[in-house]
């Protein structure tokens, strides 16, 4: 196992504590029907949820399609905004790990980077294309976030939650408005703070704004690890001339079109 480890804070440390949620499998067992599946859906495949195709796009979007990248680069936030907003339980668990300096998410061990951290946490480009009906976050390592703008409700979660959660959208003007949920309890939410459970939820508002960046508004609530919503902003910038390529990871080594990465962050 590829562990990230953090010892520029204590409070880093403590993370393990709220990390010990994990799945070693998201979704049904090989074999079983999917959730809100039934007769004919294949294993990894899903019902259509109520009311997809029950609306249409409007006219005049903003137009999100193309390659982006964190406006600041790949920089790691200061983990200790989050501590207002946690529970006296969750508090409690950062100051009981307080000496501990590995903690877990998904990405540490060669699995996927999973959602919000492909865009909140990664370096990498991301692309997004808008469709009717959806608008389809791509990553360079081969992650698929859909976010679904033609009506779909939430579906049924799979026990454990998933990498990616499902994302319903709407359009409030020029500002897509996006809800994640069912994601799963190890997943980096914000600043290696896992999910914990299956009911923390992400809000998103995305904008075009007057520079050409594109604005990520987040809010993250749970009630499990948050006293309070937590809110915090993303920007990117757009790579006009650059095309999302492949990343490949390795679990003895991050490989990028044959390059060596060293992705332990800095002290």
């Amino acid at each position: 196992m590829r562990t990230i480890k953090y010892v520029a804070t204590a409070a880093t440390a403590c993370l393990l504590g709220l990390a010990q949620l994990s799945h070693a499998q998201s979704g049904p067992p090989p074999g079983a029907p999917p959730p809100g599946g039934g007769s004919g859906i294949p294993n990894g495949g899903y019902a259509v949820p109520p009311g997809a195709g029950t609306v249409k796009d409007p006219a005049g979007l903003p137009d999100f399609s193309g390659t982006w990248m964190r406006a600041e680069g790949f920089t790691h936030p200061d983990q200790s905004k989050i501590f207002p907003f946690l529970t006296p339980a969750a508090l409690a668990d950062f100051k009981q790990h307080i000496a501990v300096h590995d903690f877990h998410v998904p990405w540490s061990d060669c699995e996927p980077t999973a959602f919000p951290a492909i865009i909140t946490e990664m370096g990498m480009p991301i692309e997004y294309l808008m469709t009717p009906g959806r608008v389809t976050l791509l990553t360079a390592d081969g992650e698929v976030h859909n976010i679904w703008t033609d009506g779909s409700q939430h579906f049924d979660t799979p026990p454990g939650g998933t990498y990616y959660g499902n994302a319903v959208g709407h359009w409030e003007g020029k500002t897509l408005v996006v809800t994640t949920v069912g994601l799963r309890s190890d997943n980096d939410v914000v600043m290696g703070l896992p999910a914990g459970t299956d009911n923390m939820k992400v809000t998103e508002r995305l904008s075009l704004l007057p520079n050409g960046e594109l604005e990520d508004q987040l809010t993250v609530t749970g009630p499990s690890y948050l006293a309070k919503p937590y809110r915090y902003t993303q920007y990117f910038k757009r790579l006009p001339n650059v095309r999302v390529g492949e990343f490949v990871c390795l679990p003895s080594k991050n490989r990028d079109n044959g390059t060596s990465l060293n992705l332990t962050p800095p002290p």
